[in-house]
């Protein structure tokens, strides 16, 4: 019996064990981010925290340690984005989880946010805004057409002045600081 379980102790080292780590996303902001992590989605309410176990591959004792490393990560959020040291904005990047640990992401806010919802009888059609002071149109990208009953947001740079328009009708005028979301409900 006890060579039994010797053998079975061995193969076990030998062959492999599966590890697994954990991702805690940590939202410091007022609204929801968004991710993707192993071809799964997520979204994450504000002020929340979330903990994602990742497969990180088979540790072969004593010779090996075949963990995957650089996992695709896709990370955004209403009024946040990953920053780099030199200040650029990103919305993908890798990350490394090591066995039994857990990784911590902090979102902490960065953007000011508009979130138009359309409680309309019929589609919209275009949503821009201009910064006040400038006469140059900004149109929120994939707002060709928001059906009855859906809502879209943007990130924008905060601390500045915006007038916002939907369908060609000016709609209102606000300045916007950092995890400020201005909600439009379009009749």
């Amino acid at each position: 019996m006890s060579k039994i379980i010797f053998v079975i102790f061995i193969t076990t080292i030998f062959f492999g064990c599966s590890s697994e780590g954990d991702v805690q996303f940590i939202n410091r902001t007022d609204y929801n981010i968004y991710f993707s992590l192993e071809d799964n989605e997520y979204q994450l309410a504000g002020q929340s925290e979330q903990t994602v176990s990742v497969d990180i591959g088979t540790r072969i004792w004593p010779f090996s340690a075949d963990y995957k490393s650089n996992i695709p990560l896709i990370l955004e959020g209403e009024t946040f984005m990953m920053q780099d040291s030199d200040g650029i904005f990103y919305k993908e990047t890798t990350i490394v989880v090591q066995p039994e640990e857990t990784l911590n992401i902090f979102c902490d806010p960065t953007h000011a946010s508009v979130k138009l919802v359309n409680n309309s009888n019929g589609e919209i059609t275009n949503f821009y805004y201009t910064m006040a002071g400038s006469a140059e149109f900004h149109f929120l990208e994939n707002t060709e057409f928001i059906a009855i009953g859906d809502s879209i947001w943007r990130r924008l740079p905060s601390k500045r002045r915006y007038d916002f328009t939907v369908n060609g009708i000016f709609n209102c005028s606000d300045s916007l600081s950092v995890d400020e979301q201005l909600v439009i409900e379009w009749q």
